[in-house]
């Protein structure tokens, strides 16, 4: 861990091979780490405030390019039309990543209507933000108004849950052959979780957005939203049993994580005033006077210090990683 971490997060670059049909986490996916961050994540400009969406007014298994339409909806405020979500379905399959019989690639469907959003307002970005299901940050995210986007494998016990009385509370698991059915193989369905006084559900907060709010049977039932009891979000997260996968996606505007990070910039710098501090990579060392960063010369030093960091925890303090380098005003090259 370096002095600071800050949020991470990925726009428009190239994809890469992700051999995986569930929404995973990639090497290329930034997510927001380490313990000073999450006390300053930005409050998220809008959220749920009841937008739903209808999957099969696009296509019966057209979850994974909903979801992310869902969540971007609570960021912005702003109702998608069918027909363009009926596009961006299209282009899915188009691409290679969705199909009418398997569903689709979540992490795919996250970068396409992430680069569909920047391309109608370049001036008002978002970014997408891998965040680990159950985490602390997890809930901090939530806290702060946003939607997280995730997939859950089909287990028959989990829909019986919620079918019952719109709350997913562990009922399941007083059944061990329900607890265990659903194998990856026999499919997943791609959902939103919000957190909303205003649509909570029996006084549970953390709330499940379906795809099928005009869906007859949803209509009746009013199950198209279900509320979750937090007690079992760590069951439901737990490695030997994955209902819920590892990974989910955050859209954030890319303006707010800017500003919260150049706030981020300037505690670094109050933090290491009249402090040594040193770069592995380029071998040099600087010191912190007024609120400025200065080279110090001679490269010896790197020997001096070296031993010293290696063995003890200040090198958890004192040792700064390249962007944090570069945060401070100075050059890696």
């Amino acid at each position: 861990m370096t002095i600071l971490s800050k949020i991470k997060y990925k726009i428009d670059k190239p994809n890469i091979s992700y051999k995986t049909i569930m929404v995973g986490k990639r090497p290329t996916d930034y997510e927001i780490v380490g313990t000073i961050m999450p006390t300053n994540i930005p409050i998220a400009r809008n959220r749920f405030n009841g937008i739903q969406y209808n999957q099969p007014d696009v296509s019966e298994n057209s979850c994974s390019i909903h979801w992310p339409i869902g969540a971007l909806s609570d960021l912005t405020g702003i109702t998608f039309t069918i027909q363009q979500i009926k596009d961006l379905w299209e282009q899915l399959k188009k691409d290679g990543y969705a199909s009418e019989e398997w569903w689709g690639y979540g992490w795919y469907a996250v970068d396409l209507v992430r680069k569909y959003w920047n391309s109608l307002f370049p001036d008002n970005q978002v970014v997408s933000i891998a965040v680990e299901t159950g985490t602390d940050t997890y809930y901090k995210l939530l806290d702060a108004g946003y939607s997280i986007i995730h997939w859950y494998r089909w287990v028959e016990g989990y829909d019986e849950d919620w079918l019952y009385d719109r709350i997913l509370d562990r009922q399941w698991d007083t059944d061990k052959e329900l607890e265990t059915y659903g194998q990856f193989m026999s499919g997943w369905h791609y959902l939103r979780t919000a957190k909303s006084n205003v649509y909570n559900v029996k006084w549970h907060d953390i709330i499940e957005i379906d795809n099928y709010c005009r869906t007859p049977s949803r209509v009746r039932d009013n199950n198209n939203i279900y509320g979750i009891d937090k007690s079992i979000i760590p069951i439901l997260c737990d490695s030997s049993r994955r209902i819920w996968h590892e990974w989910g996606y955050v859209f954030m505007f890319k303006d707010d994580i800017d500003k919260a990070n150049l706030v981020l910039d300037t505690k670094l710098l109050q933090r290491l005033e009249n402090r040594v501090v040193y770069n592995d990579k380029v071998k040099k060392f600087a010191i912190i006077k007024d609120g400025v960063a200065h080279l110090l010369p001679g490269k010896d030093m790197s020997e001096l210090f070296k031993y010293k960091w290696d063995k003890t925890n200040e090198s958890y303090v004192l040792g700064l990683n390249d962007d944090n380098w570069k945060n401070i005003g100075l050059s890696i090259k």
